[in-house]
């Protein structure tokens, strides 16, 4: 593998993540998303080492697994608590 396959462009990124490239630069001057470098010095082109990225989806899938365990009343698959598996409410019959 070439080392230069270890990394993707700005538009990579967007384009993974499904945002368009302003996004991307906004999560840089706010300090979220993946971290980027640039070649070549600071005037260098931006860049995203793999790596990061595969951080950065771990630490997406670690905020949606802890979110998804504090939200009250999430059905588990497996468990009782799982609204498909609960019991239908009685239903009465008019007269």
């Amino acid at each position: 593998m070439d080392q230069l396959d270890s990394y993707l462009t700005i538009e990579e990124v967007a384009a993974r993540y499904r945002v368009e490239v302003s996004t991307v630069r906004h999560w840089r001057v706010i300090g979220v998303g993946p971290r980027g470098v640039h070649a070549h010095g600071r005037k260098g082109i931006l860049i995203y080492p793999a790596a990061e990225i595969r951080r950065y989806d771990e630490e997406l899938l670690q905020q949606a697994i802890s979110e998804r365990e504090l939200r009250p009343g999430t059905a588990r698959r497996g468990t009782a608590r799982a609204r498909h598996l609960a019991p239908a409410p009685a239903r009465t019959a008019r007269s």
